[in-house]
């Protein structure tokens, strides 16, 4: 995931949870307390995560002959 893409994901991500929360930048609360508050991950984790468990899916769907050429 680019940088720029990831910083967006978790800025998006962090004003819904404000917006949850009934937050306001100016209570000055901490992203990672309002995090673990509600028991979140980051969410540029999950998605990596989520990525790597739809290739290893993807490999296993293959058969083993078509994995190497002969």
């Amino acid at each position: 995931m680019k940088r720029a893409n990831k910083i967006a994901l978790q800025r998006a991500e962090m004003g819904i949870i404000w917006w949850m929360c009934g937050v306001r930048l100016r209570d000055k609360l901490s992203c990672v307390a309002l995090k673990q508050s509600l028991g979140i991950d980051d969410i540029a984790i999950v998605v990596q995560q989520q990525n790597r468990f739809r290739w290893y899916e993807h490999v296993l769907k293959k058969d083993n002959e078509d994995l190497v050429k002969k």
